[in-house]
């Protein structure tokens, strides 16, 4: 596979290439999709740790951190749950990406998806915040 070729099936050379009016419903799409995704993941874990773990073979401080794992997993399962937030408007977090992509392209390879992840209102990482987090937890890393 040419340089070129292999270049345009990174995730960030085709953020870069896709139109900016097609960004906003591709990082809505996104979003959803994390918050549906962790609703689900939640769903079954719930259920895994309700119907699988037999409450007579728990010691009693195991029990209580499970308990309360499972009531949090319940809670993220509920379909007006929101765990990744974005409170900026959706402009914001394309611009950051588009930045990102252009200012450090040896990390075309990470997905808008997960980059996003770390720009929500929790994390609230900006361009230079992501480079840093990368250049420290993935050095040694092959992209």
């Amino acid at each position: 596979m040419s340089g070129s070729r292999e270049e345009n099936l990174l995730p960030g050379a085709n953020w870069l290439s896709m139109p900016q009016p097609a960004r906003i419903p591709f990082l809505a799409g996104i979003i959803e999709g994390l918050n549906q995704g962790v609703r689900h993941c939640s769903a079954e874990i719930a259920f895994a740790l309700s119907t699988r773990l037999l409450s007579d073979s728990i010691r009693s401080d195991c029990k209580l951190s499970l308990d309360s794992l499972l009531q949090q997993v319940r809670l993220w399962s509920k379909s007006s749950v929101v765990v990744f937030k974005f409170s900026k408007p959706l402009e914001t977090y394309a611009e950051t990406l588009t930045n990102f992509y252009r200012n450090y392209p040896e990390y075309k390879r990470l997905l808008p998806a997960y980059l996003l992840i770390y720009m929500d209102d929790q994390h609230g990482m900006g361009c230079e915040e992501l480079y840093a987090l990368h250049v420290h937890s993935l050095q040694g890393f092959k992209l």
